[in-house]
C-alpha cells in the first residue's frame, strides 16, 4: 500500500519545492501545516514557529534535495517529527503549538509519524496537558489526533494496540482515549485490525462492541469471517460477533417494499366500507350517510316515522 505523501498529488507536488528558492520552501511548508478548515481558532503564530522549525531541520540535516522521492519524503517525515519531539521537551508544554505540529499527521500516513502520534499522545497525559489547559484547545488538540489518527494506516498503529497492554497505566489510560477516538471517527478499517490484533478476550469483546454501536455494512463479511475462525477457540466471542452482525445488517436493512400503507383518504369505491353494518331489523334499507353524522339531540329517520 503506498503511503499518503506518495499518492497524493498535491502534497506530492509540494516535496521537490522544499528545497527551492526561500519564497517556494515557505509556501510549499505552509501547505503542510496548514490548518484544517474545521478549525477556528487563530494559530498564526504557531504555524510560523512550526514552519520555521521544520524548514530549519530539513535543511540542516539534507542541505541538498535528495535525488529520489522516496529520500526526500525520509526527509520530510524525520524534519516534521523533530518538530514534534522538540516540543515535548519543553517544560512549559503549550497545547496549541503541539496541535500545530501535528498537522502533517493530517495529510500523511507514516509508519514513524503513526508511531510518534502515539507516543505524544502518552506523553501529554504524563503531564497532564488534557486535564490543565483551557476546554477549547483541549477540544480542537482532540480533534487534531483523532483525524490524525484516522488518517495513518491500520496496520501503522500497532503500537496503539500494544499501549493498551503496557505496564505503564498512563499509557494504557492514553491509548484507551484513543481507542475511543477511533470509535468517535467511525474508524471501522482501524478497529477491525486491532480486533485481529489484539489476543485479550475482553479487549476483542470491546472492539467488538465498538464495531456495532457504528454499524457500518462494510465491516459484515469481515465479522462473519471472524466469527467461524472464532466459533472454537472463543465461543463467548463468537457468540457476541454473531449478535454484532445480526443487529448491523438489521439497522441497515432495506425498508419491506411489501409493506403497504392505509391511505389517508380512501377513494369512493371503498368508502362504504367504513360505514356500520347494517341491521336486518331496518329491512335491508340503507342507512342514508346524514344520519351517521346528525348530532346527538337530533330525532334519527326511524324515530320521524314514528
Amino acid at each position: 500500500m503506498m503511503n499518503a505523501l506518495e499518492s497524493s498529488e498535491p502534497i506530492r507536488r509540494y516535496l521537490p519545492l522544499l528545497w527551492e528558492r526561500e519564497e517556494a520552501a515557505i509556501a510549499a511548508a505552509q501547505s503542510l501545516y496548514r490548518g484544517p478548515k474545521e478549525m477556528p481558532l487563530a494559530v498564526k503564530q504557531e504555524q510560523n514557529w512550526a514552519v520555521d522549525t521544520f524548514l530549519a531541520t530539513l535543511l540542516r540535516q539534507n542541505p541538498k534535495k535528495p535525488k529520489y522521492l522516496r529520500y526526500q519524503r525520509q526527509a520530510v517525515i524525520t524534519a516534521a517529527i523533530h518538530a514534534i519531539h522538540q516540543l515535548e521537551n519543553q517544560p512549559n508544554l503549550l497545547l496549541t503549538y503541539v496541535m500545530v505540529s501535528l498537522f502533517p499527521a493530517l495529510y500523511v500516513a507514516d509508519p514513524k509519524l503513526a508511531e510518534t502520534l502515539c507516543h505524544t499522545l502518552v506523553v501529554l497525559y504524563h503531564k497532564e496537558a488534557f486535564f490543565l489547559a483551557p476546554k477549547p484547545q483541549v477540544y480542537w488538540l482532540e480533534w487534531t489526533f483523532r483525524h490524525a489518527l484516522l488518517t495513518q494506516h491500520p496496520q501503522d498503529l500497532t503500537v496503539l494496540w500494544q499501549q493498551l497492554d503496557a505496564d505503564d497505566p498512563i499509557a494504557r489510560e492514553a491509548a484507551r482515549c484513543a481507542l475511543q477516538w477511533l470509535r468517535a471517527v467511525h474508524a471501522t478499517q482501524h478497529l477491525l485490525f486491532g480486533l485481529h490484533y489484539v489476543k485479550d478476550h475482553a479487549l476483542r469483546m470491546n472492539v467488538v462492541g465498538m464495531l456495532e454501536e457504528i454499524a457500518e455494512p462494510q465491516v459484515l463479511m469481515a465479522l462473519a469471517r471472524l466469527h467461524r475462525e472464532t466459533a472454537e477457540t472463543d465461543w463467548p466471542l463468537s457468540r457476541r460477533i454473531a449478535r454484532a452482525v445480526h443487529i448491523i445488517a438489521q439497522q441497515n436493512a432495506a425498508p419491506n417494499p411489501l409493506t403497504l400503507l392505509r391511505p389517508a383518504d380512501p377513494p369512493d369505491p371503498f368508502a362504504d366500507l367504513l360505514h356500520p353494518a347494517i341491521s336486518g331489523a331496518y329491512g335491508g334499507k340503507e342507512t342514508s350517510r346524514t344520519s351517521l353524522l346528525r348530532s346527538a339531540d337530533e330525532p334519527s329517520d326511524r324515530e320521524k316515522s314514528l
